[in-house]
């Protein structure tokens, strides 16, 4: 219809009532799937009809009450994917089963059955990697990973299928079908809508009867997931306990509301669960309405042990419980293993296809507007960006340009001559896009819906009529697109002939396509409509716009016959919407919480496979202030899809009617999006390719940085760039996390080096966003910005190479004509891969088989990270400007030639110093995206090793490449290693020869005997070396240059993967080395050991136990020989007779660690073993080895050799302790220890030593039984008194902790707690700081059971407690070192047993500690054995010094049953007044009324919610009066302040008050003091309000005032525990550190600003919570109006312990 005449709508048509639309409770089958609770469930496995073939597994189960069969199948798809789908056994009528979403029937592998017993079923993978363990009765499915849980299903019982059924033969068209279960109150059954539905007044009439099915999942050990666009919500997905489900059923909101669960215009059912060491992924695959429930608690997790050698631990790990909820279909969900995010993107992308290659054009700029009003309007737009040189590529028409809104026509007025505009674009190298909705205007006239009403082509309603409804033409009617012939018909009408007036730059734009239907139910169609083959609308709704876009995407590529890429923007999505072009987040609102609320949507809607997507820059409704608008620019410019657009009643906005500097501003966003270009085609070549998001959460690039699992604010573009907007009015600072501590992070812009590493707060001005380059990468730009994409085909390219802490960088270009699809059918393609490395800047090709010819030049290249500029470039062809960007930092490098990208040598460079720095870095992370064979390092060896076999090459390890970088961190190498593997090495090389032995292992030149010595007693228990070094690996049989070794880390296995170079000299092996030179396990364990650390150089210097753990996970000892119990001889048998690894060592002078000379460096170890090394090649020239199969390794002794003592022993050195024994001589007994030299030679020469008289005197036998040998193997005999007179250090480490106890074994339950010590907060240091010791973590120890000792009287608990540091050898080469460390224990007092409540500082000093670490000592471990009664203690574990920041696990072991856990407060507070909230739920409870000085003298509220003065209840006092008139004046007449108004007030209260030191309180602070105040949400506060909120502040002021003890007008930010206390409140350890890290400054000072304004929202938050948790239990429930309420910017979160959570935002 046209405006104006009757039935026309208008823009208001959409903005609806919001009470228009269904919260949860209202939807039926939502209500019915609530009324299964968990439990057990009702199905059972009929194990007698499980059948396997080479597809899947199927078996039936049925449900014990109404008896229906269901048909269960399980696939296992290639790459990791596990498929499982649940329908009835023999249904009344096909259910629907979702098409066309899957890009074809996934390649399957075979299952088979490794385990049965009674009700229990194991499936199987073919490589036995994955386990599906399912349990009959009730039916469950767990689905393990090497033996870990990683998720089950039904394990809650709610597994829910409504079988179809017939409808009762006399039920009446009309009538109600009520069928609910009673409960025990026989309380009036509720409506739950089986046969048909009401919502307002629509009735959904279910032909079928109710259809819902559901299920859920446990997800183990995750507690963040992610996922399920598309929300107006925070990144990570919330609890749903306390509120509506996610729901997933597009719907067109108008103004969508910010933090809320109902869907709007697309879904992907995709979640994401994420935790350090694995990412899991669920895709539910069902187009019907969807709703998600979510739970995340913390269960205990056992885990047995292997043999009674291990012990039984125990740990609190988080679960998350995912409960889906579809309306219809049937089950089908595809489980995505991982076990990486970029492996959960291809697993997706493989079932669902990849992102398509958009034409390059579309990565510019979109200039949008409802409506631009005809051909003159266009043109002076177009001109206007050529005007003020702002470059874009699209203008967009709404649907105002057509004749009287029907599609694919022109309105003959506006729009005279179409194709003459689009020429007229086309002459500027610009395109047009139009927009074409999916509803058809009711007009016979109408060519396009008389052919579609004759064909049948409209979706029909219930009755078999064309479905109408209403939209923008007035009565329209709606194509059925999931009808493969309709879509044929459509796409055709696109071609030229067809479209009249369209051209090839004309591209398409598909909005309402929910479907959309205005004054329909919730503004979309009746779920009882039909579609092809008879399917209820219900059934395919998600689908819908998906099916639209896939019919116009082919239409735009038909009228090309298949050539040219086309460009469709979608609004309505589902999974797979990828593969057909770009979508958006809808109608959003020029506010700055929609700015800030589009980063995390596009992150999430990235994350379900949809890069190409966008937010409307500006705000699609009402008006953007000038500085909402500058930053929604700078934000769009560094996201995927990049368009402006606004409303039809918004003003217009176009980039230069803001002001001059507006205009600047937005016009440097708009073209340094243009100079991107290169690097964001690049990455969208790459999620073409290899389905990598083009934007990143944070933790996908750093997945196990925990840090950054919650930041929504910030994110990555590709690899190489961090991008934080700026969100916030009037911000002039913003808090950037720089992910990574091993990382370098450069400005964008500026090329200077981020200095901190961390959160650091950035100051910004209105002229940029922060955006941060990161080390290691290269980022292709283009050199200048041209009018549009195409004006900048010619245009130069640069480089920006970041150099990492290795002096490395790699990076990527894909280039093609940006167009057509010759890049895919034809090969003409270039994609290039630049690498720094070595001071050498070179070109490979990535893809040999594209050819692409460009006249494009690399014309620059900038290097970030340089020390000083290089004296000399040589390049291999012309000269060209080069760009040096000097740098502080220890690295020098100079640049090469780049000549035309078609082909760009390789370049040699020359410097005056080469490239130093340190191991790790970005380097082989880039390399690990880009080499999909040999490079991923989260690929599992076996499909590493697989890959490598299959393409018949040698593993190169990408995490830890050949060269200096992975030798040394502190400094260059004199000499040059050449690195080699064993068969360039030696003929004949083997892994393991004879079985490997401790004689194998002879050290190099590293100082790491520690480590030597460690392997050396590895060997001799032989169930922990294979452990360790796994079997089946060899240089002969499937031979691919790859290897692994397994290692403890913290509570966990790790598998190292190496390739087999190693660095050489003169064809010798620096390192260690076998006896036998073409041995080389020891070598190579050595290799994968130095890359758990980053280097070889980290290897130098430590404890022998170190590495004893790190093969065992065992408890340590560590005895000063000196200081030895009498019984240690007893000890150390016990120790070798029960498996467990012992060294020992000699201190050198100066008491250094042993391994590690004191007077010497890496170079001068190296520089003497090349010269040792040389020595003995020309002593041994002489010999004749040719022909010889196998020739001796000449093994130099390391510099350590000067502190050799006449005995033979050496100082500063670790042995093996390999045997304790005792033996006759001379008829007494004797005892002896024997002990090896890792060295492989230097042995002790005293009595016992290989050659000593002693051995005269032992018969044979005795020599057999002792292993007696004379030769130079560096393992010789000691005499116990010798070994303790010469030996003055023990190392033990036992596999549990019974060898501490010499006569008992048995089984112990282990305890892990992990912590950390955070400056300010929790790094409180040992009891000699009383003022902080307190604030460190706190575990307490429940000792509940007596040991069993019948012959001890004594009430006693034995217990170890062993304190670990983590990470910090890895962490060397960034200047750490082992803290010194240790840990007190406390007996809590009886009253406070069974509380949690953190400990504070009055009780340590007054109460002594029950025991003790013996010292404090600067070993990674330290561990001591305690006897207590049973009782309640608390263990602390500390640094020496307070403030240092670290990672520790702690670890408790005990004979008996015991609990050990972190203390953590409930979060409560006493009680407070609650506020006044403007909601009619709040309004109606008595219970929220004003504070009682507000209750008798303060205003009260109306009804109406508007504010009115009360009767006095007294006469006011002077004071009093002298205090409101001092209100007056600032407040005016109208007796009410803002924001601003109050700020002035404190500001000029906090001056005068010399003893307050104050940088003065910031406006957003006053902002959060009057949303606590503000009783009428008028943003302002009244008299009464602003006395009491004064009153508070004087409070907080004296609290602050007692902890300002020095009278610095600050507060240590340790003191702010108790400060919180005194003020009422109780929060748990996170919380605390938190406020330490958001309000303290660098020296760990709050001052007094930042302190009321966190108390301010701490009383805000808790004030809140409990004005809405009436009963009191914990939890609450929010209307939608309540849910708005957002106090001081507080997230609330609710425990499953019923105890209020909450969290600062």
């Amino acid at each position: 219809m046209e405006a104006g005449t009757p039935g026309a709508v208008s823009v208001q048509d959409e903005a609806v009532d919001k009470s228009n639309f269904k919260k949860c409770n209202q939807i039926a089958f939502y209500r019915r799937q609530k009324l299964l609770h968990p439990g057990k469930s009702l199905y059972r496995v009929l194990l007698d009809s499980v059948t396997l073939s080479d597809e899947n597994v199927k078996f039936q189960i049925i449900h014990e009450e109404n008896k229906v069969l269901l048909q269960v199948e399980i696939y296992e798809i290639e790459g990791n994917i596990f498929r499982l789908k649940i329908d009835e056994a023999s249904p009344l009528r096909a259910r629907y089963k979702v098409p066309d979403v899957l890009i074809k029937e996934p390649t399957t592998k075979r299952l088979f059955i490794s385990h049965k017993e009674a009700g229990i079923l194991v499936l199987s993978s073919v490589n036995e990697d994955y386990k599906l363990q399912i349990t009959a009765n009730p039916f469950q499915v767990e689905l393990q990973s090497k033996g870990e849980t990683v998720m089950s299903m039904n394990s809650n019982g709610l597994l829910y299928f409504e079988h179809l059924q017939p409808p009762s033969s006399d039920r009446k068209p009309t009538a109600q079908n009520e069928e609910a279960a009673s409960d025990s109150s026989k309380e009036k059954q509720e409506d739950l809508g089986l046969w048909q539905e009401k919502f307002g007044s629509f009735l959904d009439i279910k032909a079928h009867g109710p259809t819902s099915v559901g299920m859920d999942f446990s997800l183990h050990g995750y507690d963040h997931v992610y996922g399920i666009p598309q929300h107006t919500e925070t990144l990570v997905l919330k609890n749903t306990s306390d509120g509506d489900a996610y729901r997933l059923y597009n719907l067109d909101i108008f103004g969508h509301k910010i933090h809320d669960k109902i869907g709007i215009y697309g879904s992907v059912p995709l979640l994401l669960a994420h935790k350090p060491n694995r990412t899991s992924g669920i895709f539910w695959l069902n187009s019907s309405e969807t709703l998600v429930d979510i739970s995340t608690k913390a269960v205990a997790e056992h885990t047995p042990s292997r043999s009674a050698a291990e012990t039984v631990k125990q740990r609190a790990v988080p679960l998350t419980d995912v409960r889906w909820m579809s309306e219809s279909g049937i089950i089908d969900v595809f489980l995505l293993m991982g076990p990486t995010a970029f492996d959960i993107f291809k697993q997706f992308a493989q079932l669902t296809g990849t992102q398509a290659l958009p034409p390059l054009f579309s990565l510019g700029y979109h200039q949008c507007r409802w409506n631009y009003e005809d051909e003159q309007d266009v043109k002076a737009v177009d001109a206007g960006f050529d005007a003020h040189d702002i470059p874009y590529d699209a203008i967009w028409l709404d649907i105002e340009h057509t004749d009287g809104k029907r599609y694919f026509t022109w309105d003959k007025q506006k729009f005279q001559n179409p194709r003459k505009m689009q020429e007229h674009l086309r002459k500027k190298k610009r395109k047009l896009v139009v927009i074409i909705d999916p509803h058809i205007k009711v007009d016979p006239s109408y060519t396009l819906y008389a052919q579609a009403k004759e064909k049948g082509y409209f979706v029909k309603d219930r009755n078999g009529q064309d479905f109408e409804g209403i939209s923008w033409p007035g009565s329209s009617c709606y194509l059925d697109f999931t009808n493969p012939e309709v879509r044929k018909w459509y796409a055709d009408q696109f071609a030229f002939k067809t479209y009249k007036a369209s051209t090839n730059i004309l591209f398409v734009w598909n909005d309402m396509n929910e479907p959309s239907v205005f004054k329909g139910a919730e503004l979309t169609m009746q779920k009882d409509a039909v579609h092809y083959n008879n399917w209820e609308h219900r059934e395919v709704h998600n689908l819908y716009g998906f099916y639209q876009q896939m019919a116009t995407a082919e239409g735009l590529m038909r009228r090309s016959s298949g050539k040219e890429r086309p460009f469709v923007l979608t609004r309505s999505f589902f999974a797979g919407s990828q593969k057909y072009g770009a979508v958006w987040t809808g109608d959003n609102t020029a506010e700055w919480s929609y700015l800030k609320i589009s980063i995390p949507m596009l992150l999430t809607i990235n994350m379900a496979g949809i890069s190409f997507c966008g937010a409307d820059v500006g705000g699609f409704i009402g008006d953007p202030d000038p500085e909402l608008l500058v930053r929604w620019y700078q934000a769009g410019a560094y996201q995927p899809f990049f368009r402006g657009h606004s409303n039809m009643e918004s003003k217009r906005r176009e980039p230069w009617l803001f002001g001059e500097r507006s205009t600047q501003t937005i016009r440097r966003a708009i073209r340094e999006r243009y100079v991107l270009l290169p690097y964001l085609y690049t990455l969208f070549y790459r999620a073409h390719t290899a389905a990598e998001p083009v934007m990143r959460c944070l933790w996908i690039e750093f997945p196990g940085k925990l840090e950054t699992f919650d930041v929504e604010n910030e994110y990555m573009l590709g690899n190489a760039l961090l991008v934080h907007p700026v969100t916030e009015k009037e911000a002039k600072t913003v808090t950037v996390l720089f992910p990574g501590s091993e990382e370098i992070w450069y400005d964008f812009r500026k090329f200077k080096r981020v200095e901190d590493a961390g959160t650091v707060k950035i100051p910004v001005t209105l002229e940029n966003i922060p955006v941060f380059q990161r080390g290691g990468t290269v980022i292709p730009l283009k050199t200048t910005a041209g009018k549009s994409t195409e004006w900048m085909i010619d245009t130069s390219y640069e480089l920006h190479v970041a150099l990492d802490t290795e002096a490395c960088a790699i990076g990527e270009l894909y280039i093609d004509d940006g167009h057509s699809f010759q890049y895919l059918h034809k090969k003409q393609f270039l994609y290039r891969k630049f690498t720094f490395h070595k001071n050498v800047l070179s070109s490979s090709c990535v893809d040999e088989s594209g050819q692409y010819h460009t006249t494009c030049v690399v014309e620059r290249v900038i290097i970030l990270g340089f020390g000083k500029q290089p004296t000399f470039v040589t390049a291999s062809s012309k000269a060209f400007a080069v760009s040096l960007i000097p740098m502080p930092t220890a690295i020098n490098a100079a640049v090469a030639q780049q000549t035309a990208a078609g082909s760009v040598p390789s370049a040699t460079i020359g410097t005056t110093e080469g490239a130093g720095g340190g191991t790790g870095g970005i380097y082989s992370a880039i390399i690990s995206r880009n080499q999909p064979i040999i490079s991923v390092k989260e690929k599992t060896y076996e499909e590493l090793h697989k890959k490598c076999l299959e393409k018949n090459i040698l593993y190169e390890d990408p995490d830890f490449p050949p060269n200096e970088s992975s030798l040394f961190y502190s400094q260059k190498s004199p000499v040059k290693f050449e690195w080699k593997r064993p068969r360039e090495i030696c003929e004949n090389p083997r892994f393991i020869i004879g079985g490997a032995n401790r004689t194998d292992i002879c050290q190099g030149e590293l100082g790491n005997c520690w480590f030597l010595a460690a392997i050396a007693c590895l060997t001799l228990n032989k169930k922990l070396l294979c452990r360790v070094i796994p079997h089946d690996q060899s240089f002969i049989q499937n031979y691919a240059g790859i290897f692994h070794f397994q290692f403890w880390r913290y509570g966990d296995w790790v598998d190292v993967v190496i390739d087999d170079c190693l660095p050489t000299y003169n064809n010798q092996l620096v390192f260690t080395k076998s006896s036998q030179r073409n041995e080389f396990w020891s070598a190579l364990l050595e290799k994968a050991y130095a890359k758990l650390h980053g280097s070889y150089e980290a290897l130098k210097g430590g404890n022998t136990t170190e590495a004893m753990e790190d093969f065992t996970g065992g408890v340590t000892e560590f005895y000063e020989i000196k200081d030895a119990p009498k019984d240690i001889y007893k000890i150390m048998k016990h120790a070798t007779d029960r498996g467990s690894l012992m060294a020992s060592s000699i201190d050198d002078d100066l008491g250094f660690s042993y391994g590690a000379a004191p007077q010497s460096n890496i170079g001068e170890l190296i520089a003497r073993m090349v010269k040792n090394q040389e020595n003995a090649q020309m002593t041994q020239s002489t010999v004749d080895y040719q022909g010889m199969e196998e020739r001796p390794a000449w093994t130099i002794v390391p510099m350590q050799y000067e502190t050799r003592m006449s005995c033979g022993l050496v100082k500063g050195h670790a042995y093996s302790v390999t045997a304790v024994e005792e033996t006759v001589f001379k008829g007494e007994k004797i005892r002896l220890v024997r002990l090896r030299n890792p060295w492989g030679q230097v042995e002790w020469n005293g009595a016992w030593s290989d050659k000593s008289e002693e051995w005269d005197s032992v018969d044979e036998a005795e020599k057999i039984r002792l292993q007696h040998k004379v030769a130079e193997d560096g393992e010789f005999w000691i005499s116990f008194k010798d070994f303790m007179r010469h030996f003055t250090k023990l190392e033990i480490c036992n596999l549990t902790p019974d060898t501490l106890e010499v006569d008992k074994f048995q089984t112990w339950t282990v305890s892990v707690n992990e912590g950390r010590w955070v400056r300010g907060c929790s790094a409180g240091g040992c009891r000699n700081y009383p003022d902080t010791f307190w604030t460190n973590p706190q575990y307490r120890l429940k000792l509940l059971e007596e040991d069993d000792d019948p012959e001890d009287e004594e009430v006693i608990c034995s217990f170890l407690v062993a304190l670990m540091q983590k990470n910090r050898r890895k962490e060397r080469k960034l200047g750490a070192n082992l803290y010194t460390i240790g840990f007190a224990i406390y007996e809590v007092p009886k009253e406070m047993h069974g509380t949690k409540h953190h400990l504070q500082k009055d009780f340590f000093l007054y109460n002594a500690s029950k025991a003790r670490s013996k010292t404090y000592i600067n070993m990674r471990e330290i561990s001591e054995r305690f006897r207590l009664p049973p009782s309640e203690y608390v263990i602390i574990p500390s640094t020496y010094d307070p403030h240092q920041e670290g990672e520790f696990i702690l670890r408790v072991f005990s004979e008996k049953r015991s609990l050990s856990e972190e203390v953590e407060n409930m979060i409560e507070a006493e009680r407070p007044l609650p506020i006044i909230f403007v909601s009619d739920r709040a309004n109606s409870n008595k219970e929220l009324t004003a504070d009682e000085n507000a209750g008798k003298d303060g205003e009260k509220t109306q009804a109406d919610g508007k504010k009115r003065s009360s009767t006095k209840a007294h006469e006011e006092s002077e004071e009093q009066k002298q205090f409101r008139n001092i209100f007056r004046q600032i407040a005016g007449d109208d007796m009410e302040i803002n924001a601003e108004e109050l700020r002035n007030v404190l500001n000029n209260v906090v001056k005068k008050h010399k003893d307050l030191r104050s940088e003065g309180f910031e406006l957003e602070s006053c902002r959060s003091m009057i949303a606590l105040m503000d009783t009428d949400g008028s943003g302002k506060i009244n008299f009464d309000e602003f006395r009491h909120l004064w009153d508070k502040i004087k409070s907080w002021q004296k609290i602050f005032k007692r902890y300002d003890t020095d009278h610095s007008g600050t507060i240590n930010s340790y003191e702010m525990r108790n400060a919180v206390n005194d003020a009422g409140f109780r929060l748990n350890n996170q919380l605390y550190d938190i406020i330490t890290m958001r309000y303290a400054d660098k020296n760990m000072n709050i001052d007094f600003d930042s302190f009321i304004c966190c108390f301010v929202r701490l009383d805000a938050m808790f004030r809140a919570f409990h004005a809405f948790d009436k009963d009191g239990d914990g939890i609450i429930k929010l209307n939608v109006l309540e849910d708005s309420y957002n106090v001081s910017e507080m997230t609330y979160k609710v425990a499953k312990d019923t105890t209020a959570k909450a969290r600062l935002q």
